[in-house]
């Protein structure tokens, strides 16, 4: 399930030039699926953020790729950015905003443990980000 990048016209009501792929699941951990993405620009360079995997499984998880060109080639993660825990099950579709205090931050839904599929409740949580120009983490 590759995922591609493709310009908008200057109106934005539509695509112009190529469309390219930018990502793709080559990763085991992301299994036969990755969805959900999220570029953000940080510290000089663009941050993917993207969910991988089965959403009703423990294994989904949120990676993240890198590339100093929006249509450039982006370098992933080998390790999903954040996974499964005792709290909380299949963290999936990142997004970037700046917090309260104006520091990166990510939300993200996931199940509360138990549960998971379809009509389930999911949450919507959040975790300060910190980042380099070459890495991103959990703060």
């Amino acid at each position: 399930t590759p995922i591609f990048a493709q310009r908008l016209s200057a109106d934005g009501t539509g695509l112009v030039g190529e469309r390219v792929q930018v990502l793709a699941n080559d990763l085991d951990w992301e299994g036969h699926l990755i969805e959900g993405p999220w570029v953000t620009r940080q510290q000089g360079r663009y941050w993917l953020f993207y969910a991988g995997n089965d959403f009703t499984s423990p294994a989904y998880g949120i990676g993240v790729a890198v590339s100093g060109d929006l249509f450039g080639r982006f370098e992933k993660r080998p390790e999903p950015l954040l996974r499964s825990t005792t709290e909380w099950l299949a963290p999936g579709h990142a997004s970037v905003a700046p917090g309260l205090d104006g520091e990166p931050q990510l939300f993200f839904h996931a199940f509360h443990p138990g549960t998971g599929g379809y009509n389930v409740f999911r949450a919507l949580l959040s975790a300060r980000l910190k980042f380099t120009p070459d890495s991103v983490e959990l703060a």
